[in-house]
């Protein structure tokens, strides 16, 4: 008996059914900060969304995404650095100063496209998403050095994990136009069976891992046509999706968002919020009673200007206004609360991070310590998760555009994460602060130093090249050889001025002035002048 072969489309329906309780959790979590982040299902443009009550939710969103971003990817500072197997350094005669300019060289190349791709828009909205619904998932397109970023939503993807949290199947749930397919004909069928009240057509796309070939195998398919052209087989390093999470719990094939854990006081937050705008707009109605059976007349009430005289009886009018006071004092009391302990989850108080074009290393050091406290370590998790897997991919990319020179897959990128998430920076601080060290120990210490290597590695660490910073050994010593001469001849050139004066002072007048015509016909009496 011949077995069915199941179609992409129907196992992202099965992975579909145990991602819905997930996704719910995510739309409540949007619902209470940023509706668009996970619209509901079945969301177009047209569709009008859930308007929150209130501000914070969104506000903490955004802080926190704003403060991971500047510690993640610091602008104009890079977060990493390249290191090189101690076995080719040795094949190189142990001289560093070559694959130190290389290294500094490449990352600067690559610090470079960062700043020029355009990613950080896409990296903060994968922020934020992970932050609301705990989930993102990261596709890097192979393009000729173009390196542009695409982020995928929670009900756009499923995923499949091992109880170690390692992936081992992806599919992705997308819509594209008929046209767009490059497969000729497949395109001719998917027109043929194309739906008239639908302009795009479902496009799935699957990884699966391959334990046997230790190898990822990619296929593509539109209404159960596989598309052979975009089928293929990628090492393990290659794939160039990142399916990222903001928590993990064990046997989980999805994450936990940091919303989901501050959503009780969402909750209270919101409902309290409603309450009191609808309670506000009750207690600032005010209603007019006029008596039926009086002889006041409610037109006359009604249209009568300040001051105006009526006929009527004072007593026969009332006015109506409810008197909420002390119950809308005891709800903004609530409120207040409630926004301060989500200001303080949100770090909406802090005040490090100033808004400058460059911020400095210390205050993005400071920020880190303040993420790494307060989000309870998951900050140095998704710095792993994330920078490590980025940079690699990155180098891939630039390696296949022929950026990178050859030679360059023997460099492996170092991410300093947690507390130290500062890169270059963070290694600059520990060297001087071991100078500072060794220097308040006496001249004896301070004489043991290395100060050539120190000045080469502070060079690396502020981004620079040393061979274009500093001189080679070589040309320090002809410096110091010049300099002796020059100090040899500043001591000797005064004794012959001076001897050289006394012997002239004691030439014969027709000897002084026969070598005052020799030189030139120099008058005596000028010569006599100058001595």
């Amino acid at each position: 008996m011949t077995q069915t072969k199941v179609s992409i489309a129907q196992r992202y329906k099965k992975f579909e059914t145990k991602r819905n309780e997930v996704l719910s959790r995510a739309r409540e979590c949007a619902k209470l900060t940023i509706p668009s982040i996970q619209p509901p299902d079945s969301f177009d443009e047209q569709t009008a969304l859930y308007k929150p009550y209130q501000s914070q939710g969104a506000r903490g969103v955004n802080n926190l995404a704003s403060k991971l971003m500047m510690t993640l990817l610091p602008p104009n500072a890079p977060f990493f650095r390249f290191t090189i197997d101690p076995a080719m350094i040795a094949e190189a005669g142990g001289d560093t100063t070559e694959v130190e300019n290389t290294l500094a060289e490449m990352e600067n190349i690559l610090q470079q496209s960062i700043e020029t791709s355009g990613e950080r828009l896409q990296i903060y909205q994968m922020l934020r998403l992970l932050i609301t619904t705990g989930n993102a998932l990261l596709y890097f397109p192979y393009s000729d050095g173009d390196i542009t970023l695409k982020v995928y939503r929670l009900d756009q993807y499923v995923v499949l994990r091992d109880p170690l949290g390692n992936l081992l199947e992806l599919i992705i749930k997308e819509q594209i136009a008929p046209m767009a397919i490059s497969d000729e004909a497949i395109r001719s069928k998917v027109l043929s069976q194309k739906d008239e009240n639908k302009t795009y057509v479902d496009l799935y796309t699957r990884a699966v891992l391959d334990d046997k070939a230790g190898k990822w195998l990619v296929t593509q398919e539109i209404n159960g046509l596989e598309i052979s052209e975009s089928s293929g087989e990628l090492e393990l390093g290659e794939l160039p999706y990142l399916a990222l999470r903001w928590s993990a719990l064990p046997n989980e094939d999805y994450g936990r968002s940091y919303v989901d854990e501050v959503i009780g006081d969402l909750r209270s937050l919101e409902g309290l919020s409603q309450a009191r705008q609808e309670a506000s707009a009750a207690a600032a109605k005010v209603l007019i009673f006029c008596d039926p059976n009086g002889s006041t007349s409610p037109n006359d009430v009604a249209k009568a200007d300040n001051l105006e005289v009526i006929t009527g009886r004072a007593t026969e009018v009332t006015a109506f206004q409810l008197n909420k006071s002390m119950d809308l004092g005891a709800v903004r009391e609530s409120i207040n609360d409630l926004k301060q302990d989500l200001a303080y989850h949100f770090l909406l108080n802090s005040s490090i991070q100033r808004q400058a074009e460059r911020v400095t290393a210390e205050e993005i050091r400071t920020m880190a310590s303040e993420l790494e406290a307060s989000l309870g370590g998951t900050y140095t998790v998704v710095s792993q998760e994330f920078q490590l897997p980025y940079i690699r991919l990155k180098i891939q990319r630039l390696r296949d555009a022929g950026i990178f020179p050859e030679g360059s897959e023997a460099i492996d990128p170092v991410v300093t994460t947690g507390l130290d998430g500062l890169g270059r920076g963070a290694e600059l601080d520990k060297l001087l602060g071991f100078i500072q060290g060794a220097m308040g120990l006496g001249s004896q210490a301070a004489s043991m130093l290395n100060y050539g290597y120190i000045l080469s590695q502070m060079a690396v660490s502020s981004g620079l090249k040393p061979d274009e910073l500093l001189i080679s050994q070589e040309q320090m010593q002809q410096q110091h050889a010049q300099a002796q001469m020059e100090q040899m001849g500043q001591n000797v050139a005064p004794e012959l001025v001076k001897g050289a004066i006394n012997g002239l002072s004691n030439m014969p007048p027709e000897a002084m002035q026969g070598m005052a015509q020799a030189m030139g016909n120099i008058p005596p009496e000028a010569m006599q002048g100058m001595m």
